[in-house]
């Protein structure tokens, strides 16, 4: 009977160790320069820099490839843990917990290549024919004035590079560096140019289901972020990985 409450003991802490460790946090996000596919899994400087934050705390992350309404679906449900590039907006803080923003990521006016315009203010959108992702938060000031513009919503990036390069569109409303790489690996960026001024500043953020197991770690990701923040090593990773998207535009 001696050997018994050793065992238990033993059990006991093999348990706990197990229940905080080696765990698997399945996580998707739309492909951009931060979000590369591979095969059918997600590859990238955020799934690298995920990873580094997780495996200090035991996890491992299992990245997929998932439609975008899909992917938010499952955070819904909690059958997916986490969305590792994603823009923050009030109805999507229903279900998700959000992470401090990692990235700042220009909002432009995309055009046909010699098509541009005079662009001081939203307003300038008004009477041309434009085009945006569905479901894309731009802005709250955009919101207010979108059902003023004549806006055709699409399903992706790739069909607005396509409509702008043959003139289907007067302008568009895109995140500047996704949709360029988008439009280099169509081999038509030289088909479109952006207008200069910025219409908005929105930031990347790492977000958790409400109901997933591991939404816990939102503190504990929070202070990573800050401490590669002020350390320069996310400074570092935008730096490289913008800087030839950049220089070739």
């Amino acid at each position: 009977m001696t050997y018994r409450l050793p065992l238990m003991i033993l059990l006991v802490i093999i348990f706990y160790a197990t229940s905080t460790t080696g765990q698997t946090i399945t996580a998707s996000g739309p492909v951009s320069i931060w979000l590369h596919q591979k095969d059918n899994v997600l590859v990238g400087p955020v799934v690298d820099m995920i990873q580094g934050i997780t495996a200090e705390e035991g996890f491992a992350i299992k990245t997929m490839v998932l439609p975008w309404a899909r992917a938010i679906e499952q955070l819904k449900t909690g059958e997916l843990d986490m969305m590792m590039v994603i823009f923050k907006t009030a109805e999507r803080e229903n279900f998700m917990y959000f992470s401090d923003p990692y990235i700042s990521v220009p909002t432009v006016v995309a055009v046909p290549r010699g098509a541009s315009f005079s662009f001081s203010s939203l307003a300038d959108l008004k009477g041309r024919k434009g085009l945006k992702v569905r479901n894309d938060s731009i802005s709250d000031e955009f919101a207010a004035l979108e059902s003023q513009l004549d806006i055709t919503k699409v399903v992706s990036f790739e069909q607005i590079v396509k409509m702008l390069a043959n003139k289907r569109g007067e302008y568009a409303v895109v995140p500047k560096y996704g949709f360029l790489v988008e439009a280099k690996r169509l081999g038509l960026e030289h088909e479109l140019e952006f207008l200069p001024k910025t219409i908005a500043e929105r930031t990347i953020h790492i977000a958790l289901s409400k109901k997933s197991p591991h939404s816990h770690l939102v503190p504990i990701i929070n202070k990573k972020i800050r401490e590669m923040k002020q350390n320069g090593e996310i400074a570092q990773m935008i730096k490289i990985t913008l800087g030839t998207i950049e220089n070739r535009q």
